[in-house]
Formats: structure tokens, C-alpha cells, sequence
């Protein structure tokens, strides 16, 4: 994650779709945008309450586990 995602801007447990190259992706159902916007808050939140970057905080178990709730 820490390669590839500099920004840290993603989730460590996926909450959207998925393609294999063949077929494009679906689009994602309005629970999976939901979900995604209140994983990137909590783990705003969290990293800001433990002092650290979000990009600290998503590649650490508390990123999996915030993500997760």
C-alpha cells in the first residue's frame, strides 16, 4: 500500500468494485459510495485524534479495523 498509493487515499479492505481487465467494473450501489465516504472520515478522525497522517493510520491494523466498523 505504501508504494502504491502515495497519497494514501486508499482503503486498506476494498469497498467497491472490482475488474479483472476484461469487463469493466459495475458501478457502485449507493451504499458502497456511503461506506467509502465514512471509512475516509473515520480514519481522518482517528489519524488527526492519534497525531498521525491518514496515510499512517490506513496502512496500520487500526486502518483495517476503522475501515471494517
Amino acid at each position: 500500500m505504501h508504494d502504491s498509493d502515495p497519497e494514501g487515499t486508499r482503503l486498506p479492505i476494498k469497498l467497491d468494485s472490482t475488474s479483472n481487465g476484461e469487463f469493466a467494473p459495475v458501478s457502485l450501489w449507493p451504499a458502497n459510495i456511503e461506506a467509502n465516504r465514512l471509512a475516509h472520515e473515520a480514519a481522518a478522525t482517528n489519524a488527526k485524534r492519534l497525531g498521525c497522517s491518514k496515510r499512517a493510520f490506513l496502512t496500520s491494523s487500526c486502518g483495517a479495523a476503522s475501515t471494517l466498523l
